[in-house]
């Protein structure tokens, strides 16, 4: 049954109209939720809503295993394990209405105890959003619904309350979150055992069998986000100490632009005709991270001289701007995103649980043992390449030169704040000379720090990358073709989506073209360096997809044993509990590191801030594989 009714629309939208405003209410009506109480005991939660205004509809698992009402073979909590506490229930109806308020999960609420119910009575669809009292295991819901977005797919009482105690008295939470004092994620109206908040990347603390806080990083920088809400471009500018302006990007009418920042660096907006008049001064904190230049809230005339579009674009970012503050008070991150017209990605995304968790991939895209010389099939792949391999089921090409049978990698969880994963051996030693060998006679150029490569700038007058780089495009071998199937199956991607696509094929994806960059081909040498920045970038406002970067996978082509000292790539705000530096990842020939841009709602990760240390000895080169969802632009 539907909750409570949401307040009109013109409550936010006041001047919507034409296209851009019917797309504006179909999307804001996708947030109209059902909250379904499944409980071997319903009532006492669907009191609790009650309570609240909300109105549920209740059920239970009954009737056994395979009686259609449950799964026919229910996976169980390990039987060592037992129940140290409950949930209290109206602070499980608190987050579930919180959740609401906000639009979280862009369809039906599970709400309840039982896992199995919830798994046999088909909540498994894109969007369900599911909160647990904890007498299930919400790792076996989170599987059974396929949630992608464990950010706000949560159980509420065991990361906080329902704790269980292992054979050696190792106390651990049955939830995507902690194993002994591990990592833990944070919901929006996520409460500690006290009813306090729980910090975001917060965990529990066997020594004091408490939640603890995570460490507040040394590192104070952030994405910082400036919106144009004036009909006319307009140069953002930073402000240095003494006062001097530096041109940071151009915002056309009713755009966003970004870039990263600390607490107390200055920016402003100035006209495209007058850059020596600052229109609005703002000077950055983290608690505002979002600035919006309006001079249409003032200026009655200036408004009504907009055209229809223009009104209607306006009114779209005040209610982004609602939306955000919201969502920023009550998840503890800043909105990056388009609110409502970013969506959840549309792309598969793993969930990590626990620091130095293993997930297994195989591919069938083995490593290449010896080089192929001159090898006629070694030529750049053509449309009809492809066409033939998919009439080939796919089969891998060169057999003769790589490994048989199938290739087993593993990716080890090294943060859940950002998403970052470890993967060795994803290149072969052959692999790595290949793709050095592919930069002879390429030219390469001082990289920028654009996160559109599309729209990088031939001067990068910040300073903050100091490489050179060149691009390598996915049909110039079959071995660089490999690289992008064995990305494409660590990722969970069709390979398909990685290219160009012939009509017909993939129907579902909104465009032809590939979703994934050319092969970004990267050199350091002594004391270059490339300082904290985000790879993601914010599309047009109107952008009916809203894409983005959501993934990087970086490969290191060197490391150690080749005399490279320093370099490391780092994640300076992962969420741990015992450090307030960077998480490091030293560089290895033929390693890879995923990490995502995009969080499971959609929104942009601001976490996934990462830089790369300056080289002490040596030379540093790296590959760059950026994919975007859901198209790329």
């Amino acid at each position: 049954m539907d909750s409570e009714p949401a307040p009109p629309l013109s409550a936010f939208l006041p001047s919507l109209r034409g296209g851009l405003a019917l797309f504006v209410l179909s999307a804001l009506s996708a947030y109209a939720v059902q909250f379904h109480v499944l409980s071997s005991d319903p009532s006492p939660l669907a009191e609790a809503l009650a309570g609240r205004g909300a109105r549920a509809e209740t059920g239970t698992c009954a009737g056994g295993a395979g009686s259609g009402t449950c799964p026919a073979s229910p996976p169980a909590l390990d039987p060592s394990l037992r129940p140290m506490g409950r949930v209290r229930f109206d602070r499980l109806a608190d987050a579930a209405l919180r959740m609401d308020r906000l639009g979280l999960g862009g369809g039906d609420y599970v709400v309840g105890a039982d896992a199995d119910a919830a798994a046999a009575l088909g909540f498994g669809s894109d969007g369900a959003f599911a909160l647990t009292a904890g007498a299930g295991d919400p790792r076996r819901l989170a599987a059974s619904l396929e949630a992608r977005s464990d950010e706000y797919f949560y159980d509420v009482a065991s990361p906080i309350t329902e704790w269980y105690q292992d054979a050696e008295g190792r106390e651990i939470a049955a939830s995507p979150g902690v194993a002994g004092g591990g990592k833990m994620k944070r919901a929006a109206g996520e409460i500690d055992e006290h009813g306090d908040d729980v910090e975001e990347g917060g965990g529990f603390n066997p020594a004091t069998k408490k939640v603890q806080r995570a460490l507040r990083p040394d590192f104070t920088g952030f994405a910082g986000k400036f919106v144009n809400l004036s009909p006319h471009t307009l140069i953002l500018y930073w402000e240095s100490p003494s006062g001097e302006g530096f041109e940071i990007a151009t915002a056309t009418a009713f755009q966003a632009v970004g870039t990263a920042t600390f607490p107390g660096h200055a920016f402003y907006f100035a006209p495209e005709y007058d850059r020596s008049r600052r229109l609005q001064l703002y000077i950055m904190t983290a608690d505002e991270p979002v600035h919006w230049y309006d001079p249409l809230k003032d200026d009655d005339r200036l408004y009504r001289s907009l055209t229809v579009p223009q009104r209607e674009m306006y009114h779209l970012h005040l209610a982004n701007m609602d939306y955000s503050r919201d969502y920023l008070v009550h998840s503890g991150r800043p909105y990056l995103g388009m609110f409502p017209v970013t969506q959840r990605p549309t792309h598969h995304m793993h969930i990590p649980q626990y620091f130095g968790q293993q997930l297994q991939v195989t591919t069938k895209e083995t490593h290449f043992l010896r080089h192929p010389p001159d090898d006629p099939a070694m030529t750049q792949l053509t449309k009809q390449n492809y066409k033939e391999r998919r009439k080939n089921n796919n089969t891998p090409l060169l057999p003769q030169y790589r490994a048989p049978d199938r290739l087993n990698l593993t990716l080890t969880v090294l943060s859940c704040r950002p998403r970052v994963f470890e993967i060795h051996n994803f290149l072969s030693p052959v692999e790595v000379e290949h793709i050095l060998e592919l930069t002879t006679g390429l030219r390469l150029r001082t990289s920028t720090t654009s996160g559109d490569h599309h729209h990088d700038r031939d001067v990068d007058r910040t300073n903050t990358r100091t490489s050179t780089n060149t691009w390598i495009h996915r049909p110039r071998t079959p071995l660089v073709d490999a690289v992008y199937r064995r990305a494409a199956d660590v990722l969970g991607l069709d390979e398909a989506l990685l290219r160009d696509r012939d009509r017909g094929e993939r129907r579902d994806a909104p465009t032809r073209a590939g979703m994934a960059e050319a092969l970004q081909l990267v050199h350091y040498g002594p004391k270059q360096e490339y300082t904290a920045h985000h790879d993601f970038s914010y599309p047009p406002a109107a952008h009916a997809h809203q894409p983005t970067r959501f993934a990087t996978l970086l490969i290191y082509l060197n490391g150690a044993t080749d005399g490279l000292v320093g370099g490391e790539t780092a994640f300076p705000r992962w969420a741990n509990l015992e450090s307030h530096g960077a998480l490091q990842v030293e560089p290895e020939a033929g390693k890879a590191v995923l990490f995502y841009s995009r969080l499971p709602d959609g929104n942009m990760d601001d976490l996934s801030q990462h830089a790369a240390y300056p080289i002490e000895e040596g030379e540093k080169w790296l590959a760059n594989l950026w994919v975007w969802d859901p198209l790329m632009e």
